[in-house]
């Protein structure tokens, strides 16, 4: 029997050697007197790749050998007496809740030793495959390793995730497992979720918990145009008695110091937020709850919140401002050109868009709103283009392209939207009435423009809720295109986007030795560890000139250490998964016992392996020329 059948396809190889010797080109046979008699022009033989007559010499043996023996070995060939082992299959639920206390340690602790009690019950020869479930299903162990390679990994694992389904997990197990049972170990028993091939094992307990459920630290400025740091974290009580929460808030780099210390009472169910305010430039902080029934959820860890504050101008006349809704100033408030180096006025503009401040030019500007596009490279612009005497107005329906974030919100009911006729702005079209557009985007490099075709003393869009609504999106969507992270501080497995300025490596490390290499182009996507704590991303320095080449240089230069771009502060902050109330024990076991596997030792697939092996080395002594160390007998001469 043959374990690949496949593998015979090898086989091919003996009719290819056949092939080979008969059609081989060979010199053709002369009588002559002597050799000196016989010149060295005709040395090619006329008769070309024609059939020949086989010729059964020592390395057609040996190559007809070989190749037979290389094919029945890539085969997979076995004895009759096949030994077969049980495969353990099990699936971990890698919740975070499974760290919670039990009665004698931990429940991952107990899961741990249930699994080396089924391995132990094995034998020698058993196969072992572990499963750790989360958003994406690991394997701990496997597939089908030895005993002690499970055992090792096994205790490594370590469960942290937030809640997720166990689904993916267990059909990936059940592929490995074939027909054989499933051991699924948690801390919620739900037999009526899984097939009946599933055993199911809960080892949780329905305790209560205290649980910091979210934590958030942003870069805030001040109506003074100074800027602060607030952070803000919610404790929960999830249990059924009210409890004490002793909150303490505490450097996290560098000297421990204790910025802050509150003693809550919560009652069952209870929620409450704690908010403080940091001086900018302040350390990464660490948030501490006394350590009760799931230590996992009692830390926080908050890095510097990145500056994300959007720079605004707008250099429109101060009657088109107060009438699109940026100033509350009344006209004649202020000068129609603004001095150089002061800001017209925006004031409520700034009150509409969070985290934002007046720029002094529209070159030093984020986002414009003005007659036409302005500004440096990096600037985005809304057109407000109304060219021409001849208006007309429309009331609708509007056309909107639904994919756009700038349109996100908008339902332009009841608008008057008074244009300009036979003005068609240029780009992709966003508002439309028929084939006339309304709005439209252009993009050049890093600079956009939206080009809204309105005459904003005729219309009422600016006096509608999508007005407000339309300038939030835009300048949300320039926020999220600005350098750097869209934030610093994200839960366990939340992905993290990163604004660079060219393609380059990165490095992102964090609590123990944890280290990721990482490559992306202008926008970064890095998908957060599992452990929460403190990490930082650096970028590699660049290969420096000549580093590929093969000579290393004469005088080497050390290489420049990475660039640190940003810290960041990872978190289990999950109200769900915090929330133990709902952990249960109980044991179902499967109508199906544990699968089967091949543990026969392949010895006469290496057998044939190394006997290929020695064929092919013979065959190269023989076509070696080993002879021509020494003369010619007359006998080896002779015809």
């Amino acid at each position: 029997m043959f374990s690949s059948p496949l593998g015979l396809l090898a086989l091919a190889g003996v009719p290819l050697v056949l092939v080979l010797h008969l059609f081989q080109r060979r010199f053709r046979r002369r009588e002559v007197g002597a050799l000196f008699l016989w010149g060295m022009t005709d040395t090619h033989s006329p008769s070309g790749r024609t059939r020949q007559r086989l010729v059964r010499s020592k390395s057609f043996w040996f190559e007809i050998l070989a190749a037979l023996a290389l094919g029945l070995a890539l085969g997979g060939p076995r004895a009759a007496c096949t030994q077969t082992s049980g495969h353990l299959v099990v699936v971990l639920d890698s919740s975070a809740s499974m760290g919670a206390i039990s009665r004698d340690g931990t429940v991952d602790a107990d899961a741990r030793a249930l699994v080396e009690d089924r391995i132990g019950d094995l034998g020698p020869s058993g196969r072992v495959t572990i499963v750790g479930s989360g958003p994406r299903p690991s394997l701990v162990a496997g597939p089908a390793v030895t005993r002690a390679e499970a055992r090792s990994s096994l205790a490594s694992w370590r469960p942290g995730h937030g809640r997720h389904d166990l689904g993916p997990a267990v059909a990936l197990a059940r592929e490995f497992a074939g027909a054989g049972a499933v051991l699924v170990l948690t801390d919620h028993f739900e037999p009526e979720a899984w097939p009946e091939e599933v055993e199911l094992v809960s080892l949780g307990r329905p305790v209560g918990n205290l649980a910091l459920v979210d934590a958030s630290r942003l870069h805030v400025g001040l109506s003074d145009g100074t800027a602060t740091e607030r952070a803000s974290v919610a404790i929960a009580n999830l249990s059924g008695t009210a409890r004490l929460a002793r909150l303490s808030i505490v450097t996290a780099d560098g000297p421990e110091l204790e910025l802050h210390r509150e003693s809550l009472q919560l009652q069952p169910g209870a929620r409450e937020r704690v908010t403080f305010d940091l001086p900018p430039g302040s350390p990464a902080i660490e948030v501490r709850l006394d350590d009760d029934e799931l230590a996992a959820d009692n830390r926080a860890y908050l890095a510097p919140a990145a500056d994300r504050s959007l720079a605004l101008f707008s250099p429109l006349e101060p009657e088109l401002r107060r009438s699109l809704g940026l100033t509350t100033k009344a006209a004649g408030a202020e000068s129609p050109a603004p001095p150089p180096g002061t800001t017209a006025s925006i004031d409520r503009w700034l009150s509409l868009t969070p985290n934002s401040y007046a720029a002094s030019s529209a070159e030093t500007a984020d986002l414009v709103i003005a007659g036409a596009t302005l500004g440096s490279a990096r600037t985005w612009t809304l057109a407000i283009e109304a060219p021409g005497d001849a208006r007309t107005e429309l009331l609708g329906p509007f056309l909107k392209d639904l994919r756009d974030p700038a349109l996100r919100g908008m339902t332009l009911e009841g608008i008057v939207w008074s244009f300009s006729l036979g003005y068609k702005p240029p780009g992709t079209r966003l508002i439309s009435v028929s084939e006339t557009p309304l709005l439209t985007r252009t993009e050049d490099g890093e600079q956009r423009t939206w080009h809204l075709s309105l005459d904003p003393k005729r219309s009422t869009l600016q006096r509608s809720p999508d007005w407000p609504i339309l300038l939030a999106n835009l300048a949300e969507e320039r926020r999220a295109a600005l350098p750097g992270p869209t934030r610093t501080n994200l839960r366990t497995g939340e992905t993290l986007r990163y604004g660079a300025e060219a393609p380059g490596s990165y490095l992102l490390e964090g609590p123990g030795d944890f280290a990721r290499e990482l490559a992306g182009g202008q926008t970064l996507l890095v998908e957060m560890p599992d452990a929460p704590g403190l990490y930082t991303l650096s970028r590699m320095p660049a290969a420096p000139p000549g580093a590929a080449s093969a000579e290393p240089p004469a005088d080497p230069q050390p290489l420049p250490e990475p660039q640190v771009l940003v810290q960041l502060g990872v978190n289990l902050v999950d109200a769900a998964e915090s929330d133990l109330s709902g952990c249960s024990i109980g044991e179902r076991e499967s109508t199906v016992a544990i699968s089967q596997t091949d543990t026969s030792t392949a010895w006469l697939e290496a057998l044939l392996a190394f006997l290929a092996v020695c064929l092919v080395l013979a065959d190269g002594f023989v076509l070696g020329g080993h002879r021509l160390g020494r003369e010619l007998t007359p006998r080896e001469l002779a015809p």
